[in-house]
């Protein structure tokens, strides 16, 4: 489980833009089900990430857009941090593992 605890660690960080340190928002999380013994769950404590994630990105971009007179984007921004993750539990568990969504907030590592 090293690679997911160090993909974890990392999208917890916060990050630097010009000089300036910025919290991410992020506070991920890995523990056992409680209800299935020796799964293993992921999820962002603080539920900044979520299913709609993306959606919510888009969105947010498009009232920016609107507000500020730009160009609206024609696209759905990438789910980078799903991605992240799941090569660090393929990269832990085999390549057939992988990360599904539970419910909207928390994410399963299917084996």
């Amino acid at each position: 489980m090293e690679n997911l605890k160090k993909a974890v660690a990392e999208l917890n960080k916060p990050i630097m833009v010009d000089g300036e340190e910025f919290d991410r928002g992020f506070n991920f999380v890995i523990r056992e089900d409680y209800e299935r013994e020796g799964d293993l769950v992921v999820f962002d404590a603080n539920e900044n990430y979520n299913y709609d994630y993306n959606d919510n990105n888009y969105w947010l971009m498009v009232e920016a857009a609107e507000e500020f007179g730009l160009e609206k984007p024609t696209k759905y921004p990438e789910d980078t941090i799903h991605e992240k993750l799941e090569e660090a539990v393929k990269k832990d568990f085999g390549k057939s593992a992988y990360l599904e969504w539970y419910d909207s907030v928390v994410m399963m590592v299917a084996r």
